[in-house]
């Protein structure tokens, strides 16, 4: 039998424990909902800050996003067309990258919802679809994960069509694939993966079967009433076409300057409502902001976009 001393010592024993294991508890709630709602935080900053291409409900500028392979995402390299469209356009319009290098139309097929989601408050004003090259890898060649039957590549771009403008796009243009320089891709594939010339006997491109993807894209484009620009047949008009590709398949400065000077012909004249001199700048130029009321111009601007 224990004696008083032990029986208030083993009670004082189980109030401590208890106390113990309140305070566990309600440090584990506080805990729990301090980081529920920093998630909840992050969550709205995260949706807040993405942005979708015409969906922000206080847009400025029209967008213009191009898609397409690595010839796209070089787009913005230094002398690409991508960096001169965005040049030519400052403050008229928010030129969009969209190039995923490698890439095929099937696999950017599986990319439409994400570069271009469904219902947007407002699409982009201009997309360009630029697909082919590597669609026409040889087939069984070294490339020939990348190969995509003609007959099924026109119908991808086509559907590529159908998917902006069912979000609010009114607005395409579909850009053949470039000219292809065997010569050059036999010696570029040399070069990088270290082969031997008997390595490489095997193109894994030929001009001609490209041709076939420039022309399906073509026709693609007359059906569907989108605008085209045709690199494929352009770039071979010049007698020094080569100098436009720095490996065979991409393109130079000197490549990207013919694709933009083609590209910026084909919205003067096919698109004239996206011309740079029928836009208007987001904001007033500062030599009609005056010193004394500067004002002015912005309520001017204000008025008149109402």
């Amino acid at each position: 039998m224990l004696g008083w001393p032990q029986l208030r010592f083993r009670q004082l024993l189980a109030l401590f424990a208890a106390a113990l294991l309140v305070i566990s508890i309600t440090f584990n709630l506080i805990t729990h909902s301090r980081q529920s709602a920093l998630h909840s935080a992050a969550k709205a900053r995260g949706s807040a800050s993405r942005v979708i291409p015409g969906a922000t409900c206080a847009m400025l500028r029209p967008q213009f996003v191009l898609f397409g392979d690595s010839l796209t995402q070089h787009g913005f390299d230094e002398g690409g067309w991508g960096a001169k469209l965005a040049s030519q356009y400052a403050r008229k319009a928010d030129v969009v990258l969209r190039g995923y290098s490698g890439y095929n139309t099937v696999w950017a097929g599986h990319l439409l919802n994400q570069v271009f989601p469904p219902a947007p408050t407002r699409g982009p004003a201009l997309v360009t679809i630029f697909f082919g090259a590597n669609d026409a890898a040889i087939k069984d060649g070294c490339n020939d994960k990348q190969h995509v039957p003609v007959a099924e590549y026109a119908a991808r771009i086509r559907a590529m069509v159908k998917h902006v403008r069912s979000n609010g796009v009114n607005a395409t243009i579909i850009i053949a694939p470039p000219p292809v320089d065997e010569a050059a891709r036999r010696i570029d594939r040399m070069r990088k993966w270290g082969l031997t010339d008997e390595q490489v006997a095997e193109p894994d491109r030929l001009n001609r079967v490209t041709g076939e993807y420039a022309a399906a894209a073509g026709a693609v484009a007359a059906e569907v009433g989108a605008a085209f620009v045709d690199t494929w047949t352009e770039f071979q008009k010049d007698a020094g076409w080569r100098n436009f590709l720095s490996d065979g398949l991409h393109l130079t400065p000197a490549g990207s300057a013919v694709l933009y000077t083609l590209l910026q012909r084909t919205i003067d004249s096919q698109l004239p409502h996206l011309r740079f001199d029928d836009l208007p700048f987001d904001f007033p130029l500062h030599g009609d902001i005056q010193k004394e009321n500067p004002e002015a111009a912005f309520r001017d601007r204000d008025r008149a976009s109402q």
